[in-house]
């Protein structure tokens, strides 16, 4: 996907001795920052005598050796061995967020959110490359983020959203050991404070007109309607709900630990209008307690 591996960055031509008006050591090394091999030479000129220079050479040539050999690169402050390709990582964290989800790590909505954002990120990595984990810096971040909010237009709810999944990234580099800190470390987000939602208010007599199509077309829908705007229960929730999650006694419906959002055992109140309504629906006398609320199964 982005072009140089580690295997490149290896590269390197023998240290030589160069005696002329100036005297240097002169190899050539894989620069990533440049994409090619770039030249380095080591002056020798502070050493005096022509014996004393070129014995002093013979160790330092010997050493540069040694070290090029074993994957040292002059342009790099990184142990090679320690160095990670973008693309590497970002395959691995793929990899990772598709494990934790199929054991049950995470939900959908939050799997579902963490790969649309690692998509647009593969996106802007390809369009602007950056071959290895460790080029990741602030300013790069800074710049993905202010394509997300002002080259894409998306709102700064959605930019603050984009760093948090940042954070969330990189956290997990430096717990694997891919990276020792967070790039996005001082990053700031927009302040809500500063984030206004744009809500258009509907009259109330088309409130009303809605409220009877609803009813006559689609009263499963209208019985939804209900459960979020009288009772607060999320519409991802209302998809976990069963037949036996609602006491007609009582008038309450309990929202299981495994379907909550917080995971934690809920017991909501439901106004009689609303437990009428499914009452005249007939939905307790369409199948067993087993049987989810909203499904055609």
């Amino acid at each position: 996907m982005f072009g140089n591996s580690v295997a490149a960055i290896r590269q390197f031509t023998p240290p030589v001795l160069r005696e002329g008006k100036e005297v240097f050591i002169e190899f050539y090394a894989f620069s990533p920052a440049d994409g090619k091999m770039k030249r380095k030479r080591i002056k020798l000129g502070r050493i005096k005598g022509v014996k004393a220079r070129r014995e002093y050479a013979k160790g330092v040539i010997e050493r540069l050796i040694f070290k090029l050999q074993n994957g040292w690169n002059p342009w790099l402050e990184h142990d090679l061995g320690e160095l990670h390709t973008t693309e590497d990582i970002l395959t691995k964290y793929s990899n990772y967020i598709d494990n934790m989800y199929n054991r049950g790590y995470y939900r959908k909505e939050t799997y579902d959110a963490y790969r649309s954002k690692l998509k647009q990120f593969c996106l802007y990595v390809e369009k602007n490359p950056i071959y290895y984990l460790y080029q990741m810096n602030r300013l790069y971040l800074t710049q993905f983020l202010d394509f997300v909010f002002l080259e894409r237009g998306n709102s700064a709810q959605t930019r603050n959203n984009y760093l948090n999944w940042l954070n969330a990234f990189f956290g997990w580099c430096v717990d694997k050991g891919y990276l020792t800190s967070r790039p996005t470390d001082g990053i700031a987000y927009i302040d809500k404070r500063h984030i206004q939602k744009q809500r258009e208010v509907i009259p109330p007599d088309i409130v009303k007109q809605i409220s009877e199509w609803v009813r006559a077309n689609d009263p499963y829908f209208a019985f939804a309607c209900h459960l979020l705007y009288n009772c607060f229960i999320r519409p991802v929730e209302m998809t976990r709900l069963k037949l036996g999650d609602i006491n007609i006694v009582r008038g309450t419906i309990v929202i299981r630990a495994d379907a909550s959002k917080n995971r934690r055992t809920m017991t909501v109140t439901l106004p009689h209008r609303v437990l009428q309504y499914a009452i005249d629906l007939g939905i307790f006398h369409q199948g067993a307690d087993s049987d989810y609320i909203f499904s055609t199964q």
